[in-house]
């Protein structure tokens, strides 16, 4: 390779080295902000379970109470009745009769509700136990940037002056070349096999590659901009 191609080489190098650390970093950050993100939905999960449970344990405790209070009447009347005392009969069977019945309404209304009681009461639960799994999740995440950032931070100076000392050297042409290359977050390089660009699949100008295969100049690739790296 030519002079010019061996050194953006070596800075592409130095900057993939870097990048590692930055990625690193990156990625460590983004498990926290997932984690917190998934505490917040699964916080919110909790709110909606206990909701829907408290809703239903009102609706059961309003029914009981309207039942309980139909069994009472139904009986006091029923007793009235029988002990001959019912300034009315056919009053107080009516009262029995429309007792009882809102008593089988009610029964028949909290069977069912029972059991969606006890599938809320199991869901609400659940919300509990999965918020207590995502904040074990996010301090372990939080513990492992913790852990690493500074170690980072520390390898990202000596990493940054190594990658900045790798520029001097390298024309202006070529270096701005090769920063709009990592503005478009392209690699830098495109290997070559059988005279095509394997960055972007393009037959390359036979001149240049020649030029190229005797590291007497540094080419790019016309079509993607990457320069010419290893001849496959």
């Amino acid at each position: 390779m030519h002079e010019q191609t061996l050194k953006l080489a070596a800075l592409w190098a130095r900057e993939r080295e870097r990048d590692a650390l930055l990625a690193e970093r990156a990625a460590l950050e983004a498990a926290v902000r997932r984690q917190q993100r998934q505490l917040t939905d699964a916080r919110a999960l909790v709110a909606t379970t206990e909701a829907q449970l408290k809703a239903l344990q009102d609706e059961e405790r309003q029914r009981t109470e309207r039942m309980n209070a139909a069994a009472k009447r139904r009986d006091n009347t029923q007793r009235l009745i029988d002990e001959g005392r019912a300034s009315s009969y056919e009053a107080a069977i009516k009262q029995v009769e429309l007792s009882r019945a809102i008593v089988d309404e009610e029964e028949n209304a909290l069977l069912p509700l029972y059991d969606q009681l006890e599938d809320a009461q199991r869901a609400a639960t659940g919300a509990v136990s999965g918020v207590k799994v995502v904040e074990g999740r996010l301090r372990e995440a939080e513990a492992a940037l913790a852990a690493r950032a500074p170690g980072i931070a520390e390898a990202l100076i000596p990493a940054t002056e190594v990658r900045d000392a790798a520029r001097d050297g390298i024309h202006r042409e070529w270096l701005n070349r090769y920063d709009d290359l990592r503005k478009k977050n392209m690699s830098v390089f495109g290997d070559v096999r059988d005279g095509v660009c394997q960055g972007c699949s393009v037959k390359l100008v036979p001149t240049e590659l020649a030029e190229h295969r005797r590291g007497v100049a540094t080419h790019y690739c016309k079509s993607c901009g990457r320069f010419l790296g290893e001849l496959l």
